[in-house]
């Protein structure tokens, strides 16, 4: 009996652990994705890459810990936040790109070399770009889907293949849809949703 007791209590607390700090996005993203308007940057050659790992006290808390414990059990070890904050000589605002789950790390570690110095498409939400809470050094607009402008953001792979740095559909909407569950705080989703 204090088997199943035990059981029950840790399979309760990881739950718990997992689900507490999730905001409730399924009815919401599709509304903050049709908000998202393309605007041109230039990316200046200061860029700050930050592995929110390292940085998730400051900027995000118990949201990405629980993105981390909830991914362990639904992505092995791979489910992962970077991002990189840059500079726009443009508008004069902060930007940061989210790079969630890429799980071979080629993204995350390739990006910066292509984008310093260059414009670059960034998508963010319209309402993010005009607040002014929005676009500091300490609060950035984020930014989760990126293109290249002259040319695509690609690297050589191999002798004759190439990859793309840019995200996919796919990925551009997983990107937006955990960064409404787990990265934007209970507090600004309930501000802007309702509860």
């Amino acid at each position: 009996m204090l088997y199943w007791i035990l059981i029950i209590g840790a399979l309760y607390f990881s739950y718990k652990l997992t689900h507490q700090n999730k905001n409730d996005v399924d009815k919401y993203y599709k509304q903050y994705m049709h908000s998202i308007i393309k605007t041109k940057t230039f990316v200046v050659k200061h860029i700050v890459k930050d592995n929110l790992e390292d940085a998730m006290k400051d900027n995000i808390g118990s949201n990405y810990e629980s993105y981390k414990k909830g991914s362990i059990g639904y992505k092995g070890l791979f489910g992962k936040i970077y991002s990189y904050t840059f500079l726009d000589s443009i508008s004069k605002k902060y930007y940061r790109i989210y790079i969630i789950d890429d799980t071979k790390g080629i993204k995350s570690s390739c990006l910066k070399s292509q984008i310093e110095n260059r414009q670059i498409f960034v998508f963010v939400n319209k309402d993010d770009l005009a607040n002014f809470k929005y676009g500091t050094k300490e609060n950035p607009v984020p930014v989760f889907n990126y293109k290249g402008i002259e040319k695509p953001l690609i690297i050589s792979v191999g002798n004759d293949n190439h990859m793309s740095l840019e995200p996919t559909q796919q990925e551009y909407e997983h990107n937006v849809i955990t960064y409404l569950t787990y990265i934007m705080p209970k507090e600004e989703f309930e501000r802007r949703f309702g509860k």
